[in-house]
């Protein structure tokens, strides 16, 4: 089953989009703070990362340059999310060609779950989803 890193310094939003992966089958591993993201994911190598945009220390769009700009993990897509539409706007559009989507809060499981599925599914999607 696929390994899903779910990044998020809110714990229980964290936490909840955890629950409904496991739920769903998914493997999952948590990490709170985007200045630990990094290294989990050169160590877990996930299948999916799901990023939330605003951070402290780190924000989301840093992790996913960091992420982007590493030869061995630039190919694991990324599920970005946030609250504020202007944090989307904020994102280098170069960084939204290579298998990333985008989702804003409050979302429903639902629309979790087709995101995921498209990212997974998808070898390489051209358009950000």
């Amino acid at each position: 089953m696929a390994l899903v890193l779910v990044v998020d310094d809110d714990l229980p939003t964290c936490h909840m989009v955890g629950r409904v992966l496991e739920a769903e089958g998914y493997q999952v591993a948590l990490c709170t703070k985007g200045v630990y993201c990094y290294p989990r994911v050169r160590e877990l190598q996930p299948d999916l990362v799901i990023l939330d945009l605003k951070m402290p220390e780190l924000s989301g769009v840093e992790v996913l340059r960091v992420i982007r700009s590493d030869q061995k993990l630039k190919h694991i897509p990324v599920l970005l999310y946030s609250a504020s539409i202007r944090e989307f706007q904020s994102v280098d559009p170069s960084l939204l060609e290579q298998r990333v989507a985008l989702l804003e809060k409050p979302f429903s499981i639902d629309e979790l779950l087709q995101k995921i599925d498209h990212l997974t599914s998808t070898t390489k999607p051209s358009q950000p989803v």
